[in-house]
């Protein structure tokens, strides 16, 4: 069988809480393309779930790191908003992965 090291298993996981971070600010910042008054609706559990995923997978702030790829969101459900907001969006992610949760 094939073994892999815990290192190699904490660094998987890792990538995946930085994924699912960075999924939820991307989020944030973008509007429901299927119903625009739900917007607000999927700000509040995008950002509820990016909550939850530091509550229960971040032990100090040097555990996140930036996820290194894009993410992308499909068009068919995500409208690209206004960039302003959307750059917020980053920037209010990026002070709470440097503040301790």
């Amino acid at each position: 069988g094939i073994s892999t090291s815990r290192a190699q298993v904490q660094s998987s996981g890792a990538d995946n809480v930085a994924f699912l971070l960075a999924a939820c600010t991307e989020m944030s910042g973008h509007a429901d393309a299927t119903s625009p008054p739900d917007t607000v609706a999927l700000r509040s559990v995008a950002s509820l779930a990016a909550d939850l995923v530091k509550q229960h997978f971040v032990k100090t702030v040097d555990n996140v790191r930036p996820f290194p790829g894009l993410v992308y969101l499909p068009t068919a459900l995500f409208a690209a908003a206004d960039p302003a907001k959307l750059a917020e969006a980053r920037r209010a992610a990026a002070a709470a992965t440097s503040d301790p949760p």
